[in-house]
């Protein structure tokens, strides 16, 4: 399996990897349109080529697009990894667009404010009675 972010820009791009015996590629971050068309067409045998799995845009590109689109936010679920929520909160502020949402459990709530975050809708559920109550003497 090859892992990489290609930009398949001609029409038998798979042909230099097939010749050293890749059959399985792992996109991570093609231009989505493109990676989507390609991985259709070898899938349906109108282009020779490996399978593929795809990831499509990433996170940066992905909060650019929503703003480009016209939301008025972005928001975040909990379940996110604290590199992927400080990787949206640094696009939007670059985007001038707010992000609200869900702070995870990874990240401290004196944070959110920090990295501009408008509102802030759950605290990452049980966890946050864990961690902040831990320390607490009854």
């Amino acid at each position: 399996m090859f892992n990489s972010a290609l930009t398949p820009m001609e029409s038998a791009p798979w042909l230099p990897f097939l010749a050293q015996g890749i059959i399985g590629l792992r996109d991570i971050g093609s231009p989505l349109d493109d990676i989507l068309r390609l991985r259709q067409e070898t899938n349906d045998g109108t282009i020779l080529g490996p399978r593929m799995v795809v990831a499509g845009p990433l996170i940066q590109v992905t909060v650019d697009m929503l703003h480009r689109r016209g939301v008025d936010f972005v928001k975040v679920q909990d379940a996110i990894p604290p590199d992927i929520y400080v990787a949206v909160a640094t696009q939007a502020r670059i985007d001038r667009i707010p992000f609200v949402g869900h702070i995870p459990p990874t990240v401290l709530p004196e944070e959110a404010p920090d990295l501009r975050q408008q509102s802030i809708e759950h605290l990452g559920g049980g966890f946050w009675c864990y961690r902040s109550c831990k320390n607490v003497e009854i």
